[in-house]
């Protein structure tokens, strides 16, 4: 009897925890599409400026520098399409959004093992 009192505050803590990892993954997507737009346009501004300068680009380069700003783009066509075992489980991530998160992931990894070795190298 006495653990019925603690099921409303089980649902609170689950609906919480729930809602704060949704977030999370929100913002890690929202993120990694900036990084992504990002880059398509740096891409774009720099073949736009070597255009306008009247560089002769070669054409190989030109479709390498297109497929560079396409890499990001999801080829995720059902996106509307969602089924209970994806409401429950979550989305599986493709293996390209995987190997950007794993790079990311490296990286924060290795600012952070530089940021330890500076600051035990630094006189105290």
């Amino acid at each position: 009897m006495a653990s019925r009192r603690y099921i409303p505050e089980l649902i609170y803590s689950v609906a919480f925890s729930s809602l704060a990892v949704h977030l999370l993954f929100q913002r890690r997507t929202a993120e990694m599409q900036q990084r992504q737009v990002g880059a398509q346009i740096s891409i774009l501004e720099g073949l736009k400026a070597r255009f306008l300068a009247g560089e002769r680009i070669p054409d190989a380069q030109v479709a390498r520098l297109k497929k560079l700003g396409r890499e990001g783009e999801s080829c995720r066509e059902d996106e509307d399409d969602i089924g209970w075992k994806e409401v429950l489980f979550g989305r599986q991530e493709t293996e390209m959004e995987r190997e950007g998160t794993e790079k990311w992931d490296r990286r924060d990894l290795e600012r952070v093992q530089q940021e330890i070795q500076e600051h035990s190298n630094a006189p105290s």
